[in-house]
Formats: structure tokens, C-alpha cells, sequence
């Protein structure tokens, strides 16, 4: 029997959405990233889900996308209008996380690479555990980047630091935050279970933890 490739569960008004490909580090796939999409547009429209958070299961939050399923659809002569097409539809999920009114949150530790990360920084807020690796991951496939990940980026880190990022390099370990108030903060807390009661009571008072950063202004 096959899994969901996204948990889904719902405590004191905050919905957890968990991506549920941990052998392959959460990696994306086009069902994961519809079945993101339904939810996060089924939670913007839902009176009693004041938040949003985004976590991976297993040692990692999120590869990136399924390389090896984009290899083996590779042999395909889709149209450039339609793969165009097909990416602005993925693409989707990280709008909604961006521009939802509700807060969203992304708990982070192990890999944060590609478009994972770019779903990261769509997020308002970010709790990494020590574990936590980021990276573009992009250049490495001869990619672009995608899902917003090049605009948040600027938001968020001071330039020239994004370029940095989108450099063929090893994962960079969160140290410190890039600036006040707008970047990633380190908590153990993401290495742990969330605790979704205590954010959304923080988020209604206006407050966040103290390693949470926001990517709004």
C-alpha cells in the first residue's frame, strides 16, 4: 500500500502539513506538490485554521525536486509553452505559503536544498534545527532557479550574500542569522515534535519565538 506524500493534522487551529518522502530526503514530486497546493488552498480559505506549518518527515525538510523522476520524464517532447505552464502550476504552493493572509512556518533540519528551500522562504517564518543545510542546489542540475526562490532570497539576505547561495557549493550551515529580523534563526526546537498550540497562541498576541524570523514587511 502507498503512502500519503503529504501527512496532514490539525491541533488547536493550526494545521501541520508534513511532506512524506523520507528515503528520498522529501524530494518533490508532482502528486506532493498538488496535494501542497489543495491544502494550502483548502487552510486559506478555513475560518477555524489560524496557521500554517511546513515540516519533513524523517532526517531532512526537503531535497528538493525528484531529479531522478524529472530524468525519467525527460524522454518526453512536451512543447517550451507547456513545460512553462506546468511549472507555474507547481510553482503554486509557494504563492500560497507567500501570500496567504494566515502565518505560515517552516520547521527546518537536515537538507534544505532547491526548491525546498524555496518553499523555506516562502514561509513567514523559519525554525532550523542544528541540523539544518541550506543551499540552492540549482547550478549543481543546470538549473534555474525556481518557486520564488531567486526573489526571497533578495528580501531576506543581504546583498551580495544571495549570490553566495546560488553558487555550486557545498549545504551551508545556519551560524547566525543574515539580518535582524529577516532571515533564518537556529532553534533545537526544529529538531523536535512542533508545538503548534504555543505558535498559534504567539502568533494571535503579534508575537513569534525569539529564533523565528519573519520574511514579511
Amino acid at each position: 500500500m502507498m503512502e500519503n506524500v503529504l501527512l496532514q493534522s490539525r491541533e488547536d487551529g493550526v494545521l501541520t502539513l508534513t511532506m512524506n518522502r523520507p528515503e528520498r530526503l522529501n524530494a518533490l514530486t508532482q502528486e506532493m506538490l498538488q496535494e501542497l497546493y489543495d491544502a494550502l488552498a483548502g487552510a486559506a480559505g478555513d475560518a477555524e485554521i489560524g496557521a500554517i506549518v511546513l515540516a519533513g518527515a524523517g532526517r531532512g525538510f526537503c531535497a528538493g525536486g525528484d531529479v531522478k523522476a524529472m530524468a525519467e520524464a525527460g524522454g518526453r517532447r512536451d512543447s517550451y509553452d507547456r513545460r512553462a505552464q506546468g511549472l507555474r502550476q507547481r510553482m503554486e504552493a509557494a504563492r500560497l505559503l507567500h501570500e496567504m493572509p494566515k502565518p505560515t512556518i517552516a520547521m527546518l533540519r537536515g537538507p534544505v536544498a532547491g526548491a525546498g528551500l524555496s518553499l523555506a522562504l516562502a514561509c513567514d517564518l523559519r525554525i532550523a534545527g542544528d541540523t539544518a543545510r541550506l543551499t540552492t542546489a540549482f547550478a549543481k542540475v543546470a538549473l534555474s532557479g525556481d518557486f520564488g526562490g531567486s526573489y526571497f532570497l533578495t528580501q531576506l539576505v543581504d546583498l551580495p550574500r544571495p549570490a553566495s547561495f546560488t553558487s555550486p557549493r557545498p549545504f551551508s550551515r545556519l551560524k547566525r542569522p543574515c539580518r535582524s529580523g529577516s532571515s533564518v534563526g537556529s532553534s533545537p526546537m526544529a529538531s523536535s515534535k512542533p508545538r503548534p498550540a504555543s505558535w498559534h497562541a504567539r502568533s494571535r498576541r503579534g508575537r513569534a519565538s525569539p529564533s523565528a524570523t519573519s520574511s514579511r514587511t
